[in-house]
């Protein structure tokens, strides 16, 4: 699905919609319903209007237009992130679900998730100099023999977190992290996983 540079506003909304690849263009809009699936890269420059449920994307996501999620929506994402643009993630979760990705460019998330306590040791790649922002919960997960790795695109060149409410429901075990600066106060927000290492060039944690 290609949609051009007009403000034509298609639907995607049929459930369990399923696209193969998504482009939309500078000038164009679209809404996705609920439990839709795109089965190759969304590559947004338009408006993208996440309407209701689910959306479920098995490859990439770049946003260099605006990005705009409904209150309590799901993005699954099997790929990588790509954020250059506008995110408006009101209370909505985005769900890293795939191998080893990688996070590109600043982002302000409601809820951050990759949990790879079911899957094998993977890991979670972070922009050199990228911010993200997590208004509510970041859960980030291994398990016993399943580390998940956070590290910089550049070995050595930090990456910056900051987990602004989350006292309650944020999970932090079984990770390696490596050169991470946390940007809470050490008063406020240390993170201190359980079952983890820290690997060196980190900030609190």
């Amino acid at each position: 699905v290609i949609i051009p540079d007009v403000l034509n506003d298609p639907v995607i909304d049929v459930a369990e919609d399923t696209v193969s690849y998504l482009i939309v263009n500078s000038d164009g809009s679209l809404s996705i319903g609920d439990n839709s699936l795109i089965t190759r890269n969304i590559d947004n420059s338009g408006t993208i209007s996440l309407v209701s449920g689910s959306l479920t994307v098995t490859a990439n996501i770049s946003n260099s237009g605006s990005l705009e999620c409904a209150s309590e929506a799901s993005i699954y994402v099997a790929g990588n992130w790509s954020n250059t643009g506008t995110f408006d993630a009101g209370e909505s979760t985005v769900y890293f679900n795939g191998g080893n990705q990688t996070i590109f460019g600043d982002t302000t998330f409601y809820n951050l998730t990759k949990d790879i306590s079911l899957d094998e040791t993977r890991i979670l790649t972070f922009e050199a100099g990228s911010t993200q922002i997590v208004e509510n919960d970041l859960i980030l997960t291994g398990a016993l023999g399943k580390v998940l790795y956070l590290r910089s695109s550049i070995d050595g060149s930090r990456w910056f977190i900051d987990v602004q409410n989350g006292e309650s429901g944020s999970i932090f075990d079984y990770l390696d992290v490596k050169d991470s600066y946390n940007m809470d106060t050490a008063e406020l927000g240390v993170i201190d996983p359980d079952n983890s290492t820290n690997s060196g060039h980190n900030w609190n944690w």
